[in-house]
């Protein structure tokens, strides 16, 4: 059996990274995993093994193990970090350029405690843009949204799964 080529391998799977990259960055909006966990999962996952595969010769006798990891975890977290950055400018720059008003309104409105995250505020919301029906999920710090509360909403004309609520209303403060 031939022994596995370490360039080739490498090669394939920063090509997968580079894939996950790409559909985080620019799927992710979509408020489904398969575009926002699996991608970053896999992305790790990738980076973890490139980076051995690349760097763990190189520096295998120079600095010790643990200098190695601090690397490997400060690269990491680099990267993550740019492809938050590179997420927010897409939406962002998309909704700029593509930006089309819709309405909308607000199909129900709930509290839900996520341990120890703290306790949020969701509201399921419906617009309509292109004759097709879109619903999607807003959360919030504050009890902003309420039941049959009217939207503007700021959607992409080229994927209006990418939206922005225009017209927020103020916070009520609520006592428990």
């Amino acid at each position: 059996m031939e022994p596995i080529n370490r360039k080739r391998y490498a090669r394939v799977l920063s090509l997968l990274g580079v894939a996950s990259a790409y559909i985080y960055v620019f799927y992710s909006h979509k408020h489904n995993l398969a575009y926002t966990i699996l991608p970053l999962t896999c992305l790790c996952i990738t980076w973890v093994f490139v980076v051995d595969i690349w760097l763990s010769q190189m520096l295998a006798n120079k600095i010790p193990s643990f200098a190695r990891k601090f690397i490997y975890a400060l690269l990491l977290v680099t990267a993550f970090s740019l492809l938050s950055f590179l997420r927010t400018n897409y939406e962002g720059s998309q909704l700029k350029k593509y930006g089309v008003i819709a309405y909308g309104k607000v199909l129900d409105a709930y509290g839900a405690s996520e341990g120890k995250s703290g306790y949020f505020f969701y509201a399921s919301i419906e617009y309509q843009y292109g004759g097709k029906i879109y619903q999607q999920k807003i959360r919030e710090l504050t009890y902003t949204y309420r039941y049959h509360d009217s939207l503007t909403i700021l959607c992409s004309s080229h994927d209006p799964e990418l939206f922005k609520v225009v017209n927020r209303k103020p916070g009520l403060m609520m006592k428990y």
